[in-house]
């Protein structure tokens, strides 16, 4: 049923068959309004989740005509697989065509309710990561600290940054459990570490992405006991500060995803963040890793210290 002026707001839903027989929607695509000839966005979705993949599982695509007063007007239907619909575009069989059977059943001459063209159906594989490595992807750690006041003053015991011979803080305890971790899986052992909401020097103003080794040109450090004994003696120069903003030392890691991937085509960058507190940038920090989405980047925040991080 078209609608006035012999137009349609048409959309495809799309099903899978269950073991029961029963069908089960797994997509429905956006509506296109006031045509006869719908072009749909194209859209991805996990080979999982549409056949449970089985590319021989049954699927249904259904044609629907929308209506603002609720009432969907049925067009018309066809089945497939994930399988044939490779098979039609590999052979340039690029249509379906739409079946009402109700009204097949009612017109001797009724052929279809119109057809539906695929323009483009492929199963790309996600590689895990560690099939990025057996491939010779270049994985660059980055490490950034938290100096903002927060952390309490390193010159007093109850400080996350006091300075104990015999029993390591909990920074230094995060770098050596999780900074570890991902240090193995860097190709050089050498890793640019930055510090957060604190003056580098007494006379310097509040950072919030500075070398810790105070080295803007060269911010690398060999290996995790390099870091740690940078940091240690980073204590005695920086002073603490606040606010604990990450906006700038995201941007920084971005940059080196995008320089480490110009360079080395298969190149991952993973920041890792060790704080003591909430953000106070939530906005900026969103923009900041929205803008960043698309490069190899993951970040990874390690919270230290009684703070609720939820």
């Amino acid at each position: 049923r078209m609608d006035l002026f012999g137009r349609s707001d048409p959309f495809l839903r799309i099903y899978r068959k269950r073991h029961n027989d029963e069908w089960e929607l797994v997509h429905q695509t956006e509506v296109v309004k006031h045509t006869l000839n719908p072009t749909w966005k194209k859209f991805t979705m996990p080979v999982q989740k549409l056949c449970g993949g089985d590319l021989d599982r049954k699927l249904l695509f259904e044609c629907v005509d929308w209506n603002r007063s609720g009432r969907e007007d049925f067009i018309g239907s066809f089945e497939t697989t994930l399988r044939e619909l490779q098979g039609y575009i590999e052979n340039e069989k690029h249509y379906y065509e739409l079946i009402d059977e109700k009204r097949a059943s009612k017109k001797k001459k009724y052929q279809n309710s119109g057809r539906v063209q695929i323009l483009q159906c492929e199963i790309v594989k996600d590689n895990t990561f560690l099939e990025f490595l057996r491939g010779g992807m270049n994985i660059s750690l980055m490490i950034a600290l938290d100096f903002t006041a927060s952390n309490g003053d390193p010159d007093f015991t109850t400080s996350l940054h006091h300075r104990n011979p015999y029993s390591p803080n909990e920074y230094i305890r995060a770098l050596q459990s999780v900074g570890q971790v991902f240090a193995n899986y860097d190709s050089d052992k050498s890793f640019p570490v930055f510090g957060f909401g604190g003056k580098p020097t007494a006379d310097s103003p509040v950072s919030h992405c500075f070398p810790l080794n105070g080295n803007e040109q060269n911010p690398q450090v060999q290996g995790i006991d390099g870091i740690i004994q940078t940091y240690c003696s980073a204590l005695d120069r920086i002073v603490l500060q606040g606010p604990t903003i990450f906006k700038e030392i995201i941007e920084r890691a971005a940059s080196h995803a995008q320089y480490a991937e110009n360079t080395f085509k298969q190149a991952y960058t993973i920041l890792l963040i060790i704080t003591d507190g909430n953000i106070t940038d939530m906005n900026d920090t969103i923009g900041a890793i929205v803008r960043a989405s698309s490069l190899p980047l993951s970040i990874v925040i390690v919270g230290v210290g009684d703070t609720d991080f939820r």
